[in-house]
């Protein structure tokens, strides 16, 4: 029974990653993550999440190839990044685009929040005590996780999302 659940699972997330990598569209450019602890993390480029990102069609910025460890920048740095940036991903615990325009001076400056482009957040579905499902059944469901990246990486506002919420 796990053998049949695990290829089911294994055979969806290849069969949309395979569906997107043949639109051959070019990437989405994402700013992933905000400071946790006064740093800013961004996964290395053999990461879970950033493979995740490329399989939906986009490409984390900042990440560096080769490896899957992921490193800290600057939050200057986040910002030069955030101007390139078409989408935010994953910024922190925020639910709104005003809980997070306030949480930094600089954050309303940050190119995703300045020009009304798209920010998800993976806290659809969180506990009071700030257990996060997309960290428990995300991790077994990646085609599901898939599904709504590749949602999200072309505007498709009539999927519904498993793990992730607009701030609007």
């Amino acid at each position: 029974v796990a053998d049949s659940v695990f290829n089911e699972v294994c055979e969806n997330y290849e069969s949309l990653a395979s569906d997107v990598a043949a639109t051959n569209i070019e990437q989405r450019k994402v700013l992933i993550n905000a400071p946790y602890a006064d740093a800013w993390y961004i996964p290395g480029e053999d990461s879970y999440m950033s493979r995740l990102i490329s399989d939906a069609g986009g490409v984390v910025l900042g990440s560096e190839s080769g490896t899957s460890v992921s490193r800290v920048i600057s939050l200057e740095k986040a910002y030069e990044l955030s101007l390139q940036a078409g989408l935010w991903l994953n910024p922190g615990n925020f639910r709104t685009r005003p809980e997070l325009r306030e949480a930094h001076q600089l954050f309303p400056r940050f190119g995703p929040l300045a020009n009304g482009l798209p920010i998800y957040n993976n806290t659809l579905r969180t506990t009071p005590e700030g257990g996060n499902d997309f960290w428990e059944s995300g991790a077994m469901r990646p085609d599901l996780v898939l599904q709504d990246l590749v949602a999200i990486m072309n505007d498709d506002s009539s999927h519904s999302m498993n793990y992730f919420i607009s701030l609007d």
